[in-house]
């Protein structure tokens, strides 16, 4: 299943802890009430990635990695919403990357 290809590699989807580490980074500039809430859903789709990642291996959920994937897009997709425009110019090889890429 082909996903992001970003600066970790192709292929992949940004670690929680990445996407954490981005998020807390985002939270330090001005608030404004946009910005709380999607920061706020951030933190909950790393928290039902992180749940659905280790789900396929105790009880055999082969959907646990598709909703482990699936929310770790989501939480990149509300930072990108949220981060200064330097950060999203930086992004723009990797999404243009995937926008080009075949959807599986």
């Amino acid at each position: 299943m082909a996903r992001r290809s970003g600066h970790r590699g192709k292929g992949r989807s940004p670690a929680p802890k990445e996407l954490e580490s981005r998020s807390v980074w985002a939270a330090q500039r001005p608030p404004d009430a946009d910005s709380t809430a999607l920061i706020e859903s951030i933190g909950v789709h790393l928290s039902a990635a992180r749940d659905a990642a280790p789900a396929r291996r105790r009880f055999g959920d082969k959907a646990a990695p598709e909703r482990a994937i699936s929310n770790l897009d989501a939480a990149e997709t509300m930072l990108l919403n949220v981060a200064p425009a330097e950060y999203l110019q930086s992004r723009f090889p990797g999404v243009l990357t995937d926008v080009g890429r075949p959807a599986p």
